[in-house]
This record gives structure tokens, C-alpha cells and sequence, in this order.
């Protein structure tokens, strides 16, 4: 079965991490940082975080819209959701690099919303066809 929402999200979060990552390895070059994450709230630091808090949410993300899709939701609500999550990303790399906690605020709901729709989704899914119709 092809995915084509999952594919196509996968492939923009792909490329996301890839520029955020570049922008990692720069910077410790610029600053001579082999190793670790810098001084705690330095803008190192900040850069360092982009970079993780996208390797935290960014793959769970991914495997819950894949079994969404793959469990026919329709394409245009997964669409909606992942366009969320993706604003959600670009906008916490805005804040935290400009250390706006309001910015931030605003980035993690972009985030967290939509895979808290997702989770209750697949809840919804499982009850349907386990209890329901199991």
C-alpha cells in the first residue's frame, strides 16, 4: 500500500532535519564545538535543541500518520495535520533560535495538537474496530 500523505510528509521532515542539521555542524565549526551541546542557554545550546527536539517528535510523528493513513483516513484530514505539525516545526526553530517563549508556546500547540488529534484518532480507531466490531 503506498502512502502518498506519509511519503510526502516524510520526505519535507527529511529534508527539515537535514537543514537544521547543517545548521548544527556550522555552528560547531564557527565556534570549535566537537562535542556536547554548549554552554546551557547560550545560542549554541539553542541550535543544539532545534536539532533534538526535532529528533523527538519528528519519527513518532511519522509513524502515527503512517498507521492513520494506512488504517484510510481521509487524506485531506491528514493532510490538515501534518501541514500543523510542519508549521509547528518551522515556527519552534524561529523561537527557540530567538528565544521568544511565547513564539515557542505557539510552535509546541502547531506540534503537540496534531498528534493529540492522532492519538485520539487511532483510540477512536482501535474501540471501533476491537470493540465495536471486534
Amino acid at each position: 500500500m503506498i502512502l502518498p500523505v506519509t511519503l510526502l510528509t516524510a520526505g519535507l521532515l527529511t529534508l527539515w532535519y537535514v537543514f537544521i542539521s547543517l545548521k548544527v555542524s556550522l555552528a560547531r565549526g564557527q565556534q570549535q564545538i566537537s562535542l556536547g551541546s554548549g554552554a546551557e542557554g547560550s545560542d549554541f545550546s539553542r541550535i543544539v535543541r532545534v536539532q533534538a527536539n526535532a529528533a523527538e517528535y519528528i519519527p513518532l510523528f511519522l509513524i502515527v500518520l503512517a498507521v492513520l493513513e494506512f488504517h484510510e483516513l481521509r487524506a485531506d484530514i491528514l493532510y490538515v495535520l501534518a501541514g500543523l505539525f510542519i508549521v509547528g516545526r518551522v515556527l519552534h526553530r524561529r523561537a527557540l533560535l530567538s528565544a521568544s517563549v511565547a513564539g515557542r508556546i505557539w510552535a509546541m500547540q502547531f506540534t503537540l495538537w496534531p498528534l493529540l488529534i492522532a492519538a485520539l484518532i487511532l483510540l477512536y480507531t482501535w474501540f471501533a474496530q476491537v470493540i465495536i466490531f471486534g
